[in-house]
């Protein structure tokens, strides 16, 4: 990873270079690690070029920290279940523990391992191997001053994210979602 973060220091504005330049980094030796050079650079101007991936450096947005701590995991995941590196599952933990203090909806991304893992035939032994709890152990350890927070607040912070906001959000549906997600692959949306 220490070249990726090299090869990804050249972007990214003032405000919002480090949050690039990390995000980046993680995507960069990722695609490396599974391409080669010329996957890295494509990973890295990619990233550049995400309006969302730029912005999210420039405003005080929990997105910030969110992005770079999921690539990140992302990375480790990559390197434990298809490089077969035991020791990436700690890194792996690590990085979703302190994406988890960014934003709960990363949570989202654990069903999503556990299903590749059940169905990928090569990487359904991994279930039976202690590294992926281990890993699971040492992110809620990272998030647990969230869980003893909101437990002594009544689970405030988690009843706003989930039951109360869709309760308030009655302009949320699934029309507005799939334009807000098909438009940016839209021609009118690429020239956006």
């Amino acid at each position: 990873a220490a070249d990726s973060w090299g090869a990804a220091r050249a972007g990214g504005g003032a405000g919002g270079g480090a949050v690039w330049r990390v995000a980046a980094g993680w995507a960069v030796g990722r695609a490396r690690n599974r391409d080669g050079g010329g996957a890295a650079l494509g990973a890295m101007l990619v990233c550049g070029s995400l309006p969302f991936v730029v912005a999210t450096g420039f405003f005080a947005t929990p997105d910030a920290p969110l992005l770079a701590f999921w690539a990140g995991t992302l990375y480790f995941l990559e390197r434990a279940i298809l490089g077969e590196r035991r020791r990436a599952w700690l890194g792996a933990g690590v990085c979703l523990g302190l994406a988890l203090l960014s934003k709960y909806t990363v949570v989202l991304l654990v069903p999503s391992v556990v299903l590749f893992l059940a169905f990928d035939r090569r990487s359904r032994t991994t279930l039976g191997r202690p590294d992926p709890y281990l890993a699971t152990v040492l992110a809620l350890l990272i998030f647990m001053p969230v869980l003893f927070w909101n437990a002594d607040n009544d689970w405030i912070s988690f009843a706003f994210q989930s039951t109360r906001r869709m309760g308030t959000a009655a302009g949320n549906s699934l029309p507005p979602l799939l334009a807000f997600a098909i438009l940016p692959l839209t021609p009118p949306g690429l020239l956006l």
